[in-house]
């Protein structure tokens, strides 16, 4: 590997980038993953509450109406979940946000290298291949989630 011949802008840019792409899919999937859990946790207790509601003397000219709403309910509260368990947001979250920190990391050690004037070739071939690394360990992670959905 000590061949490769490492263009020191262009592996800036790229990590640059990837901090960029990352940042923007930890977003994504926290957002996803936190509404999923709020609403199947609101759809879950709104059932709840309907159905007990609906045994109410007070609400018995309405405690169909009830009913029909919590089957509506439970059936989206389905949907949702088969949706994530395909999707596996919050799976995707963990994995994003383990190459985001580590793409910050080799960012940080680039700056401090080029910064204090101690970037060598050898230095920027091993972050070459840091940078190499994280990418496959997160398309190999992404892989295995979609292996293992059975």
């Amino acid at each position: 590997m000590n061949s490769l011949a490492v263009d020191r802008e262009i592996l800036r840019s790229n990590i640059e980038h990837h901090v960029e792409v990352f940042k923007k899919k930890v977003f994504r999937d926290r957002r996803r993953t936190t509404e999923v859990e709020i609403f199947k946790g609101t759809a879950a207790a709104a059932t709840t509450a309907l159905l007990g509601i609906g045994q109410l003397k007070f609400f018995h000219d309405v405690s169909d109406a009830f009913q029909v709403l919590a089957i509506v309910l439970t059936a989206l509260l389905a949907i949702v979940t088969a949706w994530d368990g395909l999707f596996r947001h919050k799976a995707l979250w963990i994995l994003n946000i383990s190459a985001r920190n580590q793409f910050f990391e080799l960012r940080e050690d680039f700056d401090h290298a080029v910064a204090t004037d101690t970037l060598s070739d050898e230095m920027l071939i091993e972050f070459y291949a840091r940078y190499k690394k994280i990418l496959k360990a997160t398309n190999d992670g992404w892989v295995s989630m979609r292996k293992s959905e059975g």
